[in-house]
């Protein structure tokens, strides 16, 4: 008598929603940082404070955090028993999930790598 695991639910060609969320948070936090850091220098420096570009950092990192948690518990799901080859779908929802954490911890370090001139260098 076979017993389906039930974390083999995965189907062909359908990546689940969390994974793609975990893939894709660093890309949009590292986007944010680029973006909303240039934008708002200028407000910086006319209020005299860089807290804003400090929260921005800070919100961005967070969104990093939570893209390699969800990495993380997509690929506590998954099943123990994969193989390097990859055929079923949970072997390539695997790669993935090491894959979205990767990215997402590569995407940290570059938003903090970003932050060290907020941090040095005055706004004007």
């Amino acid at each position: 008598m076979a017993v389906s695991h039930p974390n083999r639910s995965i189907e062909p060609g359908n990546t689940p929603a969390v994974l793609r969320a975990s893939l894709v948070t660093g890309f949009i936090a590292l986007s944010f940082q680029l973006a909303l850091t240039y934008v708002l220098r200028g407000h910086a420096c006319y209020a005299h404070s860089q807290s804003i570009l400090y929260a921005i950092t800070l919100c961005t990192l967070l969104l990093t955090a939570v893209g390699t948690l969800l990495g993380f518990s997509v690929l506590r799901r998954l099943p123990a028993d994969k193989e390097e080859e990859g055929g079923e779908p949970h072997d390539r929802a695997h790669f993935q999930a090491l894959l979205a954490i990767g990215f997402n911890t590569a995407f940290a370090v570059a938003i903090l790598a970003l932050a060290i001139p907020i941090w040095l260098v005055q706004p004007c």
